[in-house]
C-alpha cells in the first residue's frame, strides 16, 4: 500500500491452496442444481465452485492472482483484479467443457471497476479468457449513473456455450 498526497494505492498478492479428498461425482444423484459451473473473479479462491449441492469440487488446487486499486481522497476509485486456478491432478476433473475449469489450468479471469462520485456513476468489466491462447470466452460490462432520485443502469453480456446446457458452441 502507498499513499499519495490525496489518494492510495494497494497492490495485493493472493495464493490459496485448497486440498480435498478424492469424491466420486459420478455417482447417482442427478446433477440438477450445478450444472451451469464456471470460473470468475467472485468464486476464484472458494473452497467449492459448483453453484449447487449436487457436484463437489475435490482434490488439490492452488488459486492465485492479485488485485490492484486507485483509491482516491474524495471517494473516487479503480481497481483491477486478474487470476487462474491450477489443478495438481490432471485426471477426474468434474467439470464440464465450456466452464473454465475444465483443464488443469483454469481460464485467466479478471475484473475492471471504476467508481466516481461516491460510486454515482461506475462502471464494472469482467472478463475470461482461453488459460492457453488467451481467447475471449466471456466480456460483461456493467454501468451505471444518475441522481439521487433517479438511476440508469445497462448490461451487456458475451458468453461462449458450454457443454451440458442449452447453450453451446
Amino acid at each position: 500500500q502507498k499513499r499519495l498526497e490525496t489518494a492510495q494505492i494497494r497492490i495485493k498478492p493472493k495464493v490459496g491452496l485448497t486440498a480435498r479428498p478424492d469424491v466420486d461425482n459420478d455417482s447417482d444423484i442427478p446433477n440438477e442444481d450445478s450444472i451451469d459451473a464456471q470460473i470468475d473473479t467472485t468464486n476464484l479462491f472458494e473452497i467449492d465452485r459448483f453453484p449447487g449441492l449436487d457436484r463437489v469440487e475435490d482434490r488439490t488446487r492452488v488459486n492465485y492472482g492479485v488485485e490492484t486499486g486507485y483509491y482516491s481522497d474524495g471517494g473516487d476509485e479503480l481497481t483491477f483484479k486478474i487470476g487462474q486456478s491450477y489443478r495438481l491432478q490432471n485426471d477426474d476433473n468434474p467439470f464440464p467443457n465450456g466452464s473454465g475449469l475444465e483443464t488443469q489450468e483454469s481460464d485467466v479471469v479478471g475484473e475492471i471497476t471504476a467508481g466516481f462520485d461516491d460510486y454515482r456513476h461506475n462502471v464494472n468489466y469482467r472478463f475470461q479468457l482461453d488459460g492457453r491462447e488467451f481467447n475471449a470466452e466471456r466480456h460483461e460490462i456493467y454501468g451505471a449513473t444518475g441522481t439521487e432520485n433517479t438511476r440508469l443502469s445497462a448490461i451487456y453480456l458475451y458468453e461462449k456455450g458450454s457443454s451440458g446446457t442449452e447453450f453451446v458452441n
